[in-house]
C-alpha cells in the first residue's frame, strides 16, 4: 500500500541517499509504510511530516572518530533536508539549484 505521498518520499530519500551515500531502508519495502514503532510512524501518521530515523557507524560502541569522516556528508544532508523543511513534498521532487550566474549587461 502506498501513501499519497509515496513518489515525493522517494524523491527526497533518492536525494539524501546521493548526499550522504547511506542508503534508506526501514521496515516497508518502500522504505516507510510498514508499522515499525518507531517515531516516524507516528509523526507522519499524526502530522503527516517526512520524518525518518538516522542510524550511524557499523556496531555498537564505536570510537568517535568513526564518526568525523562521516560528518561533512550528514551535514550536506542535514542543509537539503533544512532547505525543503517548508514543503518536503513538492521540494523534494522538484529540481535543486545548485549555483547560480549573472551576467551583467
Amino acid at each position: 500500500m502506498e501513501t499519497p505521498n509515496h513518489a515525493a518520499i522517494k524523491a527526497s530519500m533518492g536525494k539524501l541517499q546521493h548526499i550522504t551515500t547511506y542508503r534508506a531502508v526501514g521496515p516497508g519495502r518502500n522504505f516507510y509504510g510498514t508499522a515499525s514503532g518507531a517515531t516516524d510512524d507516528s509523526f507522519y501518521a499524526l502530522f503527516g511530516a517526512l520524518s525518518m530515523t538516522w542510524e550511524l557507524g557499523f556496531a555498537f560502541h564505536e570510537r568517535c572518530d568513526n564518526f568525523e569522516q562521516e560528518l561533512p556528508n550528514l551535514i550536506r544532508g542535514l542543509e537539503y533536508l533544512a532547505s525543503i523543511a517548508p514543503q518536503p513534498f513538492s521540494l523534494g521532487q522538484g529540481p535543486d539549484i545548485v549555483s547560480t550566474t549573472v551576467n551583467p549587461s
